[in-house]
């Protein structure tokens, strides 16, 4: 069992950590603000939408494969270093050169929820 000092410093560490707004919340305000509140809630269900393969990955024992097993593991890393590099071919292939625009325009409902899922 925990002392008191430790219990402390885990609650307040975890507080902290609580109250930081990650990446996911800051696109969401971001998409709220700069294409209002269809494309907040379109970005809201797509991020959840995302986390479902990892849910899914833990009720099924997937998650717990990967951790036991070090070639699953490896196997699953090497894949997604591979994709990862695919990705980066691909978009260094066909760039784009970024246009600055000074409106917004609002995407549409697919557009904005398969950008964020």
């Amino acid at each position: 069992m925990f002392d008191t000092a430790s219990l402390l410093i885990f609650m307040s560490v975890n507080f902290i950590v609580l109250v930081t707004p990650g990446p996911a919340i800051l696109y969401t305000v971001t998409r709220t603000i700069d294409q209002g509140r269809k494309a907040g809630l379109l970005s809201v269900y797509g991020l959840a939408l995302g986390t479902l393969p990892h849910a899914l990955a833990v009720a099924f024992g997937i998650a717990g494969i990967l951790a036991s097993s070090v070639i699953a593991f490896n196997v699953l890393k090497y894949l997604g270093a591979i994709y990862l590099i695919y990705m980066g071919i691909c978009k260094l292939r066909h760039k784009k050169l970024p246009q600055l625009t000074t409106t917004a325009t609002l995407k549409s409902v697919k557009q904005l929820f398969l950008k964020v899922l």
